[in-house]
């Protein structure tokens, strides 16, 4: 049984923490064709990319400014979606 969780972030966190890196439960993957996949991301590896944008969005905005999402769709998109909930 899951605990319960706050935010969506903690719940990124602890599958994060719990995969590893194991790359072996996708978190998320993207059907280029709507059918099959061509890109895929664990827990961990989104977890990564997202602290990692979230940082350098911190750079550059206040807690609380808005920020457009402009990317093709794709698992770029749901990092961006994810380091802005990071950023606060």
């Amino acid at each position: 049984m899951l605990p319960e969780f706050a935010t969506i972030i903690d719940l990124i966190d602890y599958r994060a923490a719990a995969a590893s890196g194991s790359g072996e439960h996708p978190a998320y993957t993207f059907l280029g064709d709507g059918q099959n996949v061509s890109d895929a991301v664990d827990y961990a590896g989104l977890k990564a990319r997202a602290v990692a944008l979230a940082a350098h969005l911190q750079s550059m905005t206040d807690p609380g400014d808005r920020v457009l999402l402009a990317h093709q769709p794709g698992i770029d998109y749901i990092v961006g979606f994810f380091a802005c909930a990071y950023a606060g």
